[in-house]
Parts: structure tokens; C-alpha cells; sequence
């Protein structure tokens, strides 16, 4: 009996402790911060602030937000990157995340080496627009108005390497339109001077872009995608204008990564839970509104996308760095 009676109590402690394992397990167990590396109020940001209250509710925990801007999104990449890989600090970010390290020096991460593909988001295709007073109205005009004279106009993009960015470089590739960049550290700041006349015109999928078209202030000049925008029925696509803006055409897009080496359980539970959520049809409605799409993806189907992407932007990226 004397040896009996601490067996069964080893038996009952081993039990719990492997009843309690799973517990331990768990995630989540405390609030998931999200890195959004522009601006508060900026399109990155607008977008992603809708998707959280969706995704607390399928996570079971509280979403925080952590806005870390600066050098074209790279300081809250790399913030990212260098965190504990516990599925406790993820990024949210355009294209830009895999496009940064291609087009900038000293950049200190790559989306092959430091970050595990969770999910996309959204997508949306991308609108071209200038201040109602420039000396152009479409496309063409925009062309020849630039080749007749360099280097007159300008543009706002929140930074080098960033889908507007990048879009207006290729259009510049595609079809020589001398014309000179002005860096922010976010798109809101871009889109507010583009309102107020200082800079002529940029790229957007801003959620705040069409008050200002309606108001008068702004004027669309072409769309990405294969088919014209519903939002805006009545503006080209580069394509029936026949400008080619390949990897660009379809528009750009938005996912979320988590450190290297976040456990696989962690990164599927976060990716399921993401996909649950921007299933939900009012959170389908409200993202449509702003011009985008819900598109969720299974980790390993992102991360076949990217490595498709990071080849075709090997081959564009090297004429673009020249200029």
C-alpha cells in the first residue's frame, strides 16, 4: 500500500500536467499586435482597422493596432522581422514588404529570409488621379503634356519601392513620362497635398479618394485591372489605352506576415482565423466600399504567390533602379 498510494498520485499529477499542456498551448493567450509601418489615418491603416474588430472576434482575443511609419514602411518591417516569433507581433502590408528590399540599400530583412506568409487580405485595383487643375485630363494628354515638358510635374508616394511608387515607374519605363517623385512617409500626407494643390497627381487605393473626385478637386485619369472599376465606370483601364504596367495591372495587394520560425499551429490558427473573418458579409460590404476585395489565402498558397511575384520583379526591378 505504501507503494501504491504515491504511484496513483504520479499517475494522477502526470495526468494533469498533460491535461494542462494543451492549455498552456493555446493561442491566443493575450492581445495580438499588428504593425501597420505607415501613418494612422492612412490607406494601410483605414483598411485594416475595419478588419479587427472581425478578427478579434474569431481570434477570441484583442487586436492592438501599432503604427510604426517611416522609410517607406521599413522601419515597421524590420520591427517585425526582429520580434519574438510568437504569433504575438505581426505585420500588415502592401506589396511593398517584398518590393522594399529589391528597390532600397540597407535594408535589413527579405520576405523569403525573415517573415512567414499568413494570409493575403484584400485586394484593389489602383487609380491614377491628379489635382483638377493640372494641364491634362486623360492619359494621353498626361503623355505628351510630360514629354513636352520634363520634369514640370510631380507626384506623392508614400515612399520608394511602394505600389504608387512603383506604378509610376513603370508607366515611365513603359512610356518615357519625365516627371519628379515627392517621398511621404505615408499616403495620407500625399493625398493631402494632392488635395491642396502642391503635388499634380499619384496612385491611390485610398478609401477616402472618391469624396474628393466627387467634390471636383480631384480627377481620375485611368484604373488598373481588366476591367474597369465599378466605383468609377466611366475612367479607362491602362490596358484599353494600351499601356502595358505588368506585374502592376491587376492592382496591388495586402497581407500578413508573422516573424521566422512562428510555429506552424500559430500561423495556420491566425490564417484561419483571418479567413473567417473577412467571410463575414458586413465586413465584405464595408471593405467593398472602400474599393476592396477580400482575398484570404492558405499560408502555403501566399507563399507560392510571392515567390511567383519576386521572380516576375526580379526581371522589371533592374531597369526601373537605374533611372
Amino acid at each position: 500500500m505504501k507503494f501504491i498510494r504515491p504511484l496513483v498520485c504520479a499517475l494522477f499529477a502526470g495526468a494533469s500536467i498533460a491535461m494542462a499542456a494543451p492549455a498552456a498551448a493555446a493561442f491566443p493567450e493575450k492581445p495580438v499586435h499588428i504593425v501597420i509601418p505607415y501613418t494612422a489615418g492612412a490607406g494601410t491603416d483605414v483598411m485594416f482597422r475595419q478588419v479587427v474588430p472581425y478578427l478579434e472576434k474569431e481570434l477570441g482575443a484583442k487586436v492592438v493596432i501599432d503604427n510604426r511609419p517611416g522609410a517607406s514602411g521599413n522601419i515597421g518591417n524590420e520591427f517585425v522581422a526582429r520580434a519574438t516569433p510568437d504569433g504575438y507581433t505581426l505585420l500588415v502590408n502592401s506589396i511593398n514588404v517584398l518590393l522594399s528590399p529589391m528597390t532600397q540599400k540597407d535594408v535589413r530583412y527579405s520576405v523569403e529570409r525573415s517573415f512567414v506568409p499568413i494570409s493575403r487580405v484584400v485586394t484593389t485595383q489602383m487609380l491614377m488621379v491628379s489635382h483638377v487643375n493640372t494641364p491634362f485630363k486623360t492619359l494621353p494628354e498626361f503623355v505628351r503634356y510630360t514629354q513636352a515638358n520634363p520634369n514640370k510635374l510631380n507626384f506623392g508616394a508614400s515612399g520608394v519601392g511602394t505600389p504608387p511608387d512603383l506604378l509610376a515607374e513603370i508607366l515611365r519605363l513603359r512610356v518615357p513620362t519625365p516627371f519628379v517623385m515627392v517621398p511621404y512617409k505615408g499616403m495620407s500626407g500625399a493625398m493631402a497635398d494632392l488635395v491642396g494643390g502642391s503635388v499634380d497627381f499619384t496612385f491611390t487605393s485610398s478609401v477616402n479618394i472618391k469624396q474628393f473626385i466627387d467634390s471636383g478637386k480631384l480627377r481620375p485619369v485611368a484604373v488598373t485591372g481588366e476591367k474597369r472599376s465599378t466605383r468609377y465606370p466611366e475612367v479607362p483601364t491602362f490596358k484599353e489605352l494600351g499601356v502595358d504596367i505588368t506585374p502592376l495591372d491587376a492592382g496591388s495587394w495586402w497581407g500578413m506576415f508573422a516573424p521566422t520560425g512562428t510555429p506552424e499551429p500559430v500561423v495556420r490558427s491566425l490564417s484561419e482565423a483571418l479567413a473567417r473573418a473577412l467571410a463575414n458579409p458586413e465586413l465584405v460590404q464595408k471593405l467593398a466600399e472602400g474599393g476592396y476585395t477580400p482575398t484570404p489565402d492558405t499560408p502555403q498558397a501566399y507563399t507560392a504567390q510571392l515567390q511567383r511575384e519576386t521572380e516576375i520583379w526580379k526581371q522589371v526591378v533592374p531597369s526601373i533602379s537605374s533611372r
